[in-house]
């Protein structure tokens, strides 16, 4: 996640997401909060058709500060 980005918590980026009209599940919030802790990027792997590039556009909107 971008360095100006901080989440405390994978509730509050849950709640970011959903801002973005994204509706993320525990797990999905979850990765995505202990990769911005860690510093590590995250891979999204998944079938067609489940939301990759949404969820890509969503975080990408977070980032836009």
């Amino acid at each position: 996640m971008h360095p100006l980005v901080q989440f405390s918590s994978p509730q509050e980026v849950k709640l970011a997401l959903g801002e973005e009209q994204y509706i993320a599940s525990d797990e999905i919030s979850t990765i995505m909060y202990l990769s911005q802790q860690l510093g590590k990027p995250l891979l999204a792997e998944d079938p067609a058709g489940v939301g990759k590039t949404e969820l890509t556009a969503a975080v990408d909107r977070l980032l836009s500060v």
